[in-house]
């Protein structure tokens, strides 16, 4: 399964006011549970934990503040493993003025 995200702030939980609803997963509290926000002035994509009760885990590392994500870093919210793939990089950004 895949999730797209798009620019700016990304919700991630179970619920129907979520950008990508984990609601296959009943280890998931519901509401937004974390965030994945994207800088578009540094082509940098971040991660940060709400106020929600579940731990989140970021390459087996409990996630506490927020975090640069880079391509292959697991996330881990419930039962729910996620591997991040991003479009944009050095070579790439959707805001680029070529």
């Amino acid at each position: 399964m895949d999730f797209k995200i798009h620019g700016e702030k990304n919700t991630i939980g179970r619920g129907f006011d979520v950008d990508i609803n984990l609601d296959f997963d009943t280890a998931v509290s519901s509401g937004v549970n974390a965030i994945i926000a994207y800088d578009k002035r540094n082509n940098k994509f971040f991660i940060y934990q709400s106020n929600s009760k579940n731990n989140i885990y970021f390459n087996d590392q409990l996630l506490l503040t927020s975090i640069e994500i880079k391509d292959y870093d697991i996330i881990e919210i419930g039962t729910t493993k996620m591997i991040f793939r991003s479009l944009c990089n050095s070579e790439f950004a959707w805001e680029s003025e070529e």
